[in-house]
C-alpha cells in the first residue's frame, strides 16, 4: 500500500507526457503505447483506496487530530484531484475525493 500513491502520481503524470499521451475528445486522459491504449486513471483510482486504506489503518490512533486525520489525507488526495483536473477528468477527480471522504467516515 504504501507504494500505491507515487505509483498514482507517475500514472498521473504520463498523459501529460506529449509524446506518450494520446488525446480523444478534447481531453489526454489516454496513454498509447506500442498501439495499445489505456486509460491509466482506472489503475489510480485502485490505488488510492490501496494507499488510503493502509494510511487509515496505520495511523488510526492519530485520526482524531484534524491535521493527522483530515488535513493530510485531504492533501494527498486533492492533489491527485488536481492531476486528474489536468487532463481534464472531473468524474474520476469527484469519485477518489468521495471514496476517500467516505473511507474517512467510516473509520
Amino acid at each position: 500500500a504504501p507504494y500505491c500513491y507515487p505509483m498514482a502520481l507517475v500514472l498521473l503524470l504520463l498523459p501529460l507526457v506529449p509524446g506518450i499521451s494520446d488525446a480523444a475528445g478534447g481531453a489526454s486522459r489516454w496513454i498509447s503505447i506500442a498501439g495499445f491504449r489505456w486509460q491509466p486513471g482506472e489503475f489510480v483510482k485502485l490505488s488510492v483506496i490501496l494507499f488510503m486504506a493502509g494510511f487509515l489503518s496505520r495511523h488510526e490512533h492519530r485520526l482524531t487530530l484534524f491535521v493527522q486525520g483530515v488535513v493530510i489525507p485531504g492533501a494527498l488526495v486533492g492533489f491527485l484531484s488536481g492531476l486528474f483536473l489536468l487532463q481534464p477528468d472531473f468524474g474520476s477527480a469527484a469519485v477518489i475525493s468521495l471514496v476517500t471522504l467516505a473511507m474517512g467516515f467510516a473509520t
